[in-house]
């Protein structure tokens, strides 16, 4: 929201997980038994988020690894500011290759005060966006987009793994068939569609009445829908 307001092409930072995305069961949160790899890693985009709907529903975006890409201008790369935002209410100030707002800033004092900064590139770190007010009551020009994120980084999802499919592994192991469909030790699955929540838009920030929250709260998507049956024994 704020790339968009301020005109800027937002570069996306690194996704990491701690599980990988397998179209059947996974082992460990892997896929497969041998596979070596560090937890977490960084994983590919569409791991958590619908990349075709991304392109689609966003403003232009760019991957990750694009200031380090050698077609990049080193020049753009070079020219850098960070946003840095205080554990404490203040005023705004462009300071050096940094700019300073103070904690509990809405998204649109963020864009006025920001405007002002003539920096190719506009670092921001996720705790410094954390202490921003989950606020865009004062940023018209962004509501629209704002309503379509909830869709548009929405991701449907299946996890299966082996730790929670004691009969399966055994089954398997055995070299038995139908090991997936087995009238009572059915395959324990966890499924849904996690969708982020978009930003207030209204009665927050400086139009908040006496006694409404002024800042959205950060909430975590908790939907989700488990298949199967828990705690069977292996037998």
């Amino acid at each position: 929201l704020l790339a968009a307001a301020l005109g800027r092409t937002l570069i996306l930072p690194p996704l990491w997980c701690v599980v990988d995305r397998f179209w059947t069961i996974l082992d460990h949160c892997l896929i497969g038994s041998k596979v070596e790899m560090p937890q977490p890693f960084i994983c590919p985009l569409d791991h958590s988020f619908d990349v075709p709907a991304m392109i689609s529903a966003l403003p232009a975006w760019r991957e990750h690894t694009f200031l380090s890409n050698p077609r990049t201008p080193p020049e753009l790369a070079a020219s850098r500011a960070r946003l840095r935002v205080g554990r404490s209410a203040g005023g705004h100030e462009v300071s050096g290759a940094d700019a300073w707002l103070p904690a509990g800033a809405t998204f649109g004092a963020a864009e006025k005060a920001l405007r002002s900064v003539r920096s190719r590139v506009l670092q921001v770190d996720v705790s410094d966006l954390s202490r921003l007010c989950r606020c865009v009551a004062d940023l018209p020009a962004v509501h629209q987009l704002n309503q379509k994120l909830p869709a548009a980084l929405g991701l449907p999802y299946h996890y299966c793994d082996t730790t929670d499919n004691p009969y399966f592994v055994g089954c398997k192991a055995a070299g038995r068939q139908g090991c997936r469909k087995h009238p009572v030790y059915l395959m324990n699955v966890s499924r849904g569609t996690q969708r982020p929540p978009s930003i207030p838009s209204r009665r927050c920030g400086d139009q908040a009445a006496a006694g409404e929250s002024r800042c959205g709260e950060i909430e975590l998507p908790g939907e989700y829908i488990n298949e199967g049956v828990h705690a069977r024994p292996s037998a």
